[in-house]
């Protein structure tokens, strides 16, 4: 800091001073015939280095300027978390060293800390280089630090594991990625008593074990085709799980099990396409543990896909979070709809609320009824500390050997929801599939668009869709009242579609119609008319065919 500061009046003198002596000389050469130009370029280059001057001293009263602002009273602790969030780094991974240089220049006072405070410098990656490791290094010589080893070359890898190997007990965090060799798989498993968050991603190459030496429990957890020890006094407090691609070691049921109820802070877990070989004994604690509530009240985000059934259904049936927002589960059963599980139904309801619209597809080729919230759910591929899975549900419910009131869980539930409903038929019955039977649409009130396509027999829906029926409290309604729009792509039923068809218009529009205008008998006079066809969509050749019946051509305007 300066002895004295010049004031505005003293810094304005000096310009008008030079200012006069410019224009003096600009007067003189004016009156002269000939021009010195030796004098021009020496008053150039002297203005040149006035204004370098005064741009430097610009920045140097900037910073006399910063060093008085009111944020350096604060305590020095305050102040300092201040300015760690002013880094704009999350969890470490996000660190950059040139935004920590930036925040250095603002003032004396920002750079002695800066420099001096360890957790400034959290992170050493392979792909900076020797020299921005030796900085951090030396700025931080005794904190935690998170260690990420990139997809390099495997002697640049090993080199750089070696030496991070040698400040282990600081690992606060370990990132690698990529193809590994015995080498790097050594250094992981050399002695970190106080690792925090491990994730290690290995790409093409066969399922590893990784043992992991004793020390404080893990709290991020993000591994894909790389198991631990899943007895380990390690795996509990978890805020994060993650383990994809396992061809080998899977945990048992009873171990995940014995990890989720010591990690009641979970607010993630992700277990995807375990492919290796799943025997029996991996389950057989599940009879013991029928009576187990595994409560994670924290959790946010729930994800099975393609792991051993028994273990998939054990889980959704026993896990108790009711804030989950985002849930993307294969391999559900009709009976987790029933209300005999009530944990299940709890499980989605968060994430099912989400919802502006729902879209359901069944398949007859599989009997899989996909259930998915629009919005669209999506899996975040980021690392823990940026993952944002996005909010919804994405069902996949195997129908095989459904019964009737299966199927009437399954509608109770899709109408849980008073938004639009988009069911999509696909193909046609042809290896005894279950058939979706008709009155499942007479619990879809919200359903307002219905696709049958790749051949799907649509000929019952539209029978059953064309007569009113009974509700539950006796009144005569219109099944699927809200149903707009129509889409049917069939090349196998020719004529009789035709018939089907013309049926369904006539009776639920034309015929419905004129008995809502009073003339119809006496229960039909007060039922209430469906919602209009707004489009209905059909193979060309069976349009014009349609458009030639008068008396539903109304109700097929959208042709």
């Amino acid at each position: 800091m300066p002895n004295t500061i010049p004031t505005r009046q003293a810094i304005e003198r000096l310009v008008d001073t030079l200012w006069e002596r410019l224009q003096s000389q600009e007067s003189s050469v004016e009156k002269s015939d000939e021009s010195d130009v030796s004098q021009f370029e020496s008053t150039i280059d002297a203005l040149d280095d006035f204004k370098k001057g005064v741009d430097a001293e610009i920045v140097r009263q900037k910073r006399f300027r910063n060093a008085c602002l009111p944020i350096h009273r604060l305590p020095a602790e305050l102040f300092l978390k201040i300015l760690q969030q002013a880094v704009d780094f999350v969890d470490l991974i996000g660190w950059k060293i040139g935004h920590v240089h930036n925040l250095a220049k603002v003032s004396d006072y920002w750079y002695r800390t800066i420099i001096s405070t360890p957790s400034f410098w959290p992170l050493l990656k392979d792909e900076h280089g020797d020299r921005i490791q030796s900085i951090v290094l030396k700025r931080n010589p005794t904190a935690p630090f998170l260690v990420w080893c990139t997809d390099t070359t495997i002697e640049a890898r090993e080199e750089f594991m070696k030496r991070m190997a040698e400040n282990a007990h600081r690992w606060r965090g370990l990132i690698v990625t990529g193809p590994y060799s015995e080498g790097v798989f050594n250094q992981l498993q050399t002695p970190a008593p106080n690792l925090k968050d491990l994730s290690v991603l290995v790409t093409s190459q066969p399922t590893r074990l990784l043992e992991i030496p004793d020390g404080g429990p893990l709290r991020h957890v993000d591994l894909t085709r790389v198991t631990l020890p899943w007895d380990s006094g390690r795996l509990a407090k978890l805020q994060s799980l993650y383990v994809e691609s396992l061809d080998a070691n899977l945990p048992s049921l009873a171990q995940l099990v014995s990890i989720l109820d010591a990690s009641p802070h979970l607010w993630r877990l992700v277990l995807r396409y375990w492919t290796g070989e799943a025997p029996a004994y991996l389950w057989r604690d599940a009879a013991d543990l029928a009576d187990k509530r595994i409560k994670l009240p924290s959790l946010h985000g729930l994800i099975i896909q393609s792991i051993p059934k028994a273990i998939t259904h054990f889980l959704i049936s026993h896990i108790d979070a009711p804030a989950t927002q985002s849930v993307i589960v294969d391999d559900v059963v009709p009976s987790h709809f029933d209300g005999i599980i009530p944990t299940f139904s709890a499980l989605v309801a968060s994430a099912y609320a989400t919802a502006g619209k729902i879209n359901a597809t069944y398949d007859h080729r599989d009997s899989i009824l996909r259930i998915i919230s629009e919005p669209m759910p999506e899996r975040s591929n980021n690392w823990v500390y940026w993952a944002d899975d996005l909010p919804g549900v994405d069902l996949h419910v195997s129908m095989k050997q459904a019964e009737q009131a299966q199927w009437r869980c399954i509608s109770e539930f899709l109408s849980s929801r008073t938004v639009p409903i988009c069911l999509t038929l696909k193909y046609r019955n042809k290896d005894n599939a279950p058939e979706l039977p008709p009155e499942f649409l007479g619990g879809l009130p919200s359903l307002k668009f219905l696709d049958c396509i790749d051949d799907f027999n649509v000929g019952p829906l539209l029978r059953y869709l064309g007569q009113p029926s009974h509700d539950a409290d006796g009144n005569l309604r219109w099944p699927c009242p809200k149903l707009s729009t129509i889409t049917i792509r069939n090349d196998t039923d020719g004529d009789a579609l035709l018939e089907d068809v013309t049926a369904f218009a006539k009776y639920r529009y034309a015929s419905a119609q004129e008995s809502s205008s009073g003339d119809g008998p006496g229960p039909m006079s007060k039922l209430a008319l469906p919602a209009p066809l707004e489009r209905l969509r059909v193979l060309d050749h069976l349009v014009e065919r349609l458009r030639a019946i008068p008396e539903i051509e109304p109700a097929l305007h959208s042709l």
